[in-house]
């Protein structure tokens, strides 16, 4: 039997030290270039990522521009044919924005629903028994 690989590669930058002050995923000093090969679901695909600039490749012809300020993600970007480019920010899961996130959104009471249907579940099962 053969082995599986259960975790993933690393990436050549992540065995130096403090790489993920140099080459993180929101403000990256370094360059980062990726090339993934295609496989049998996936079509091959390059990525550029360096300071407030990434660059990908599409498997589509498509036209678009979208400005995005959110807790997440601060910019904008625009689709060329089989070309994607993000001007800005992402990954932004810091304290304060997770604050304001859990500020900012409803939330929703589950407790009630919850309770009445396992209230009939049971009320169900008793009658089923008898």
């Amino acid at each position: 039997m053969s082995e599986e690989k259960l975790w993933r590669e690393k990436k050549w930058y992540e065995n130096y030290p403090l790489h993920y002050l140099w080459a993180n995923s929101m403000f990256p000093l370094c360059p980062l270039f990726e090339y993934r090969k295609y496989d049998e679901y996936n079509e091959s695909n390059i990525s550029f990522h360096w300071l407030c600039f990434r660059f990908w490749t599409m498997s589509n012809f498509a036209f678009e521009f979208d400005i995005v300020l959110n807790f997440d993600r601060i910019g904008f970007g625009f689709v060329l044919p089989y070309l994607r480019i993000w001007i800005g920010v992402t990954s932004l899961y810091t304290r304060p924005t997770m604050f304001l996130q859990r500020l900012f959104s409803r939330s929703v009471n589950y407790g009630t629903f919850a309770r009445t249907t396992t209230q009939n579940l049971e009320e169900e099962n008793k009658n089923d028994r008898i």
